[in-house]
């Protein structure tokens, strides 16, 4: 299943992974019917059906949803599953570790901290679809994509201010419940002791490492960055989860606009619950007003979300810019590996100048990044 089409974000690579993966998904069907029923040997019948590639979505990680089939004491049975394969056409992280993605998940479902899908399997075997991978239930509902974006078309453009205002109250309750999760029901899974005492320094240390694995010493705006989050580290640091990728876009809704499920753990760290308001503040910006379109009503403003964060979690939001130019920066390194393997960079849309680098230096007052193409399209 491709991708949607539509207005796609400019300068971005909008394929999925599965578009590119050139998996035979007939043959994989066969495969993980066979694997499954190694899983579940009490399981009759057992068969796979409707095997496909989200749409949409699936930029780094090549994920695939199914239906399984079985019978269960003479009594018919079925579950919607997903799988979630380790990177193997692109890898957009270092140190993607698809292990604990699924420990991450078994740890927020079995402690009911946030709404994420029930892990079930993990796979280390990559013999068996090339590459280590786990499955998971299969949230039911639908997902505010961001190509085309949401905010242009989709289910969430078709609904009423009314509804979106509902499912954007659900979206901030579930970002402060993500927030809250005692730092203990995850430090066993996300510590890195090696990157710094604090999850705070984990995580920067983390990106400074990522920064250089991505070749981003090419970007010299990404340097200049470096430099300056150290001049104006804030004095108060927050320990804690951090999802990563903390966007509605991560998130899945029901018919009724009632959260379903969060979504996409790749980048979760230790450090703390103020990066992810940052990435979800840029993102809010980054997929309306920067790509020319009209926040949708029904969606909070942005004073309303700091409001509702700030009432939903206790936290003080002092030096939030920074957290929301590290977004930024976060970003540019991520877009600097892509632009790296893709070779399509042109002015505007480069590993130097991109929507993210440009976003980072005016929050935080520095001189608009230049052009750096290193493989013109």
């Amino acid at each position: 299943m491709a991708s949607q089409s539509g207005n796609r974000h400019p300068g971005t690579e909008v394929r999925t992974v599965g578009d590119r993966s050139g998996r035979d998904l007939a043959a994989t069907t066969s495969t993980l019917e066979r694997w499954l029923q190694q899983r579940m040997p009490a399981a009759g019948n057992l068969r796979v059906a409707d095997l496909c590639w989200p749409q949409g979505a699936g930029m780094s990680n090549e994920t695939l949803l199914f239906t399984a089939h079985w019978r269960d004491s003479g009594a018919a049975r079925t579950a919607g599953l997903v799988v979630r394969i380790a990177p193997h056409v692109v890898q957009f992280f270092k140190d993607a570790d698809l292990r604990q993605q699924f420990d991450l998940l078994h740890a927020l479902h079995a402690g009911g901290h946030v709404q994420v899908a029930e892990p079930l399997w993990f796979e280390a075997d990559e013999r068996v679809l090339g590459q280590p991978f786990y499955v998971m239930r299969r949230l039911e509902g639908r997902v505010p994509v961001s190509f085309p974006p949401y905010n242009q078309s989709g289910f969430v453009f078709d609904a009423t201010p009314a509804e979106r205002a509902r499912l954007w109250h659900g979206a901030m309750e579930e970002l402060c419940r993500v927030a809250l999760t005692p730092v203990a029901a995850v430090a066993g899974v996300l510590g890195r002791p090696r990157l710094g005492a604090t999850g705070f320094e984990q995580h920067v240390n983390y990106w400074r490492e990522a920064r250089a694995w991505a070749a981003a010493d090419t970007a010299p705006a990404l340097l200049a960055a470096e430099d300056w989050f150290q001049r104006h580290r804030p004095a108060r640091t927050l320990d804690g989860l951090c999802w990563g990728d903390a966007r509605i876009g991560n998130m899945m809704f029901g018919a009724d606009f009632r959260l379903t499920g969060v979504m996409d753990w790749e980048q979760a760290s230790l450090g703390g619950p103020l990066f992810d308001l940052g990435w979800w503040l840029s993102f809010d910006q980054l997929h309306s007003t920067t790509m020319g379109l009209q926040r949708l009503a029904g969606l909070g403003t942005r004073q309303e979300t700091l409001d509702a964060w700030r009432a939903g979690t206790g936290f003080d939001i002092t030096d939030l810019s920074w957290y929301e130019a590290y977004a930024g920066y976060t970003l540019g390194v991520i877009v600097c590996r892509r632009y790296g393997q893709a070779g399509t960079e042109r002015p505007g849309h480069n590993r130097n100048n991109n929507n993210y680098t440009r976003h980072m230096t005016e929050l935080m007052g520095l001189a608009a990044p230049h052009d750096v193409i290193l493989n013109p399209a």
